[in-house]
């Protein structure tokens, strides 16, 4: 069976680290490293976890599950470290979105669709950790921050579709 393609490889090449120290540190057979990494077997949930630790990186990054690391990488190139929710500072972020390269309008409101999603999510959860009282304020302020960013980002992609749409009048 081929599991997901995880990204044990790209993690130990990055840090370039042999199987053969790899698995001594884990305590697991070369033979298992390569299997895991080829997708031949699954990562067992404590080794993904230690295996996370040691690279500095969330399971879910490691396992293959969040693709828009890889995104984040492409375009920045650096890999969210663990615990960054995936979120570089907000000021390298709004160097993206110069949205003047979209020239779809069908995009641009997907984009949109998602944004909105994002934060009616954001949201619920942020009005969830207040209800219950598990949220600290400077949780609550980094909630804000990231929404704020996201209706600045659907305010920009609202301004390009009119750029668009006027241009596509002349």
């Amino acid at each position: 069976m081929n599991y997901n393609k995880n990204k044990l490889k790209e993690l130990r090449e990055r840090d370039n680290i042999s199987q053969k120290k790899l698995s001594e540190k884990l305590s697991v057979t070369e033979k298992t490293i390569s299997r895991w990494e080829n997708g031949e077997s699954q990562i067992k949930p404590d080794k993904a976890q230690t295996l996370a630790d040691y690279f500095n990186v969330d399971v879910g990054y490691l396992l293959g599950y969040n693709e828009g690391h890889q995104r984040m990488y492409e375009m920045f190139g650096v890999h969210p470290e663990k615990g960054s929710m995936g979120i570089i500072e907000l000021a390298e972020l709004i160097e993206v979105y110069d949205l003047r390269f979209i020239k779809d309008e069908k995009i641009l409101d997907e984009l949109q669709r998602d944004t909105t999603v994002a934060i009616k999510f954001l949201e619920s959860i942020q009005t969830k950790l207040l209800l219950y009282g598990s949220i600290s304020k400077g949780h609550t302020y980094r909630f804000e921050e990231i929404i704020n960013f996201l209706l600045d980002f659907y305010e920009t992609s609202e301004r390009r579709k009119k750029e668009l749409s006027g241009n596509n009048k002349n």
